[in-house]
């Protein structure tokens, strides 16, 4: 998600179409949050599904050709019927099936040369987005679901944008030259910071089980989580040679650069909120 770079005098414009998209962005995720699990999870859905169309195309890129058709409909049934039983047993035969289905499909294709390379692509596109991005709509249903979708959200946008900004604004040391050169310490340390000012309100606000100091914890290993997983998808775009997945969403790049933090710290804030209740 985060770009958090080396000063630079043209940052400004680039920053201001980030806080503009995520100004719209981030009222319509929770607007859907707030409207019940039904539409959370039809918005949660369509993003996943976006995302691994682009994680695709980038794999396509490398000379990988996975199957779009297996993609979609495994991550489509991962999400949904995972959701709707809300049972990880579930979650895992369908997983297994994807897995035997798409070693099926594989082994019918002649390039034989890329068999394995095409295999892996497959399977990894429904587990990066799909067995990530299903915990959404199941924290939703959790007791203080939308708050805890809040803690999720407005965490993950805290570190992207103070990351940004304090890259811009103090960076001076490079952090991960060879995966992204732009991306800064100063950057980094701001990102874990920030979260704090964010998870710490809404966890008073909405009485969470929380204490303030597990508040606290929570909020830095989502600042920690959020960068990592930004690196991850930074260092599959600068493999892929691209800066970013597509145009889709101006200032941010394609859905898969949203989603890149999102979809760890969403599983991170779930079993949280699952151990801090029981």
């Amino acid at each position: 998600m985060a770009s958090y770079s080396v000063a630079s005098p043209a940052s400004g414009g680039s920053l201001i179409h980030r806080l503009a998209s995520a100004g719209v962005g981030i009222p319509i995720v929770l607007l859907a949050a707030f409207a019940g699990s039904l539409w959370f999870l039809i918005l949660v859905l369509t993003a996943a599904l976006l995302g691994l169309v682009e994680f695709y195309r980038l794999a396509r890129g490398l000379g990988a050709r996975p199957p779009f058709t297996l993609g979609i409909t495994w991550t489509t049934t991962l999400i949904v019927a995972s959701v709707t039983y809300n049972n990880k047993w579930v979650a895992l035969i369908i997983i297994l099936a994807g897995i035997l289905i798409s070693i099926l499909w594989t082994l019918s294709r002649r390039q034989w040369h890329k068999t394995l390379f095409n295999w892996s692509i497959t399977v990894a596109g429904p587990l990066y987005l799909g067995a990530t991005l299903l915990h959404a709509p199941l924290l939703r249903g959790e007791e203080d679901g939308f708050a805890w979708v809040m803690v999720v959200l407005l965490g993950t946008f805290a570190t992207d944008t103070s990351a940004y900004a304090a890259g811009r604004i103090l960076g001076r040391h490079q952090l991960a030259p060879r995966i992204s050169p732009g991306k800064t310490w100063e950057g980094a340390a701001f990102g874990l910071i920030a979260p704090v000012f964010a998870v710490l309100p809404i966890s008073i606000g909405f009485d969470l089980p929380m204490s303030i100091w597990e508040t606290v914890l929570l909020a830095f290993a989502i600042g920690l989580v959020a960068q990592l997983g930004d690196l991850a998808e930074s260092a599959l775009k600068r493999t892929s040679k691209v800066k970013e997945a597509s145009r889709l969403i101006p200032g941010h790049g394609g859905m898969l650069d949203r989603l890149d933090s999102l979809v760890f710290t969403v599983v991170l804030v779930y079993y949280f909120s699952r151990g801090v209740i029981s």
